[in-house]
């Protein structure tokens, strides 16, 4: 549990294995409009009321990736604050993937998340 998934299962993977730019673009957003209050002091009273409604938007929230892929986007959610991210994915080679990237991410980086759990479409039914 450890190791990165084989090289071998590598064909399995598919598309599971790619970091999309979409989720490239979710996860500046929200670390955009997470942090964006404690940054930049509001221009007029519409941005200082977006900005107090997005402020720390995943704070304490419980988070479902689903169709996670690498896990890319689960990692993002527990490091802007969420308490418990749900990563799924229905194919179990890469829930293998996001699993090793999850918690390799929660050594190397941080453990604000209290719970992260991967699972399969499997696990579910």
């Amino acid at each position: 549990e450890n190791e990165a998934p084989s090289l071998e299962n590598e064909c399995k993977l598919g598309t599971g294995a790619t970091v999309w730019p979409g989720s490239m673009v979710l996860l500046k957003y929200l670390e955009k409009i997470t942090h964006e209050a404690a940054d930049n002091p509001p221009s007029d009273v519409l941005e200082e009321m977006q900005q107090k409604q997005f402020h720390g938007i995943l704070e304490g929230k419980t988070i479902a990736d689903l169709g996670s892929g690498t896990g890319i986007t689960t990692i993002a959610s527990a490091l802007l604050g969420a308490k418990y991210v749900v990563c799924t994915d229905g194919c179990d080679p890469v829930v293998d993937l996001a699993r090793f990237n999850v918690r390799h991410a929660a050594e190397k980086l941080t453990k604000q998340a209290k719970d992260v759990t991967t699972l399969t479409a499997k696990d579910v039914d």
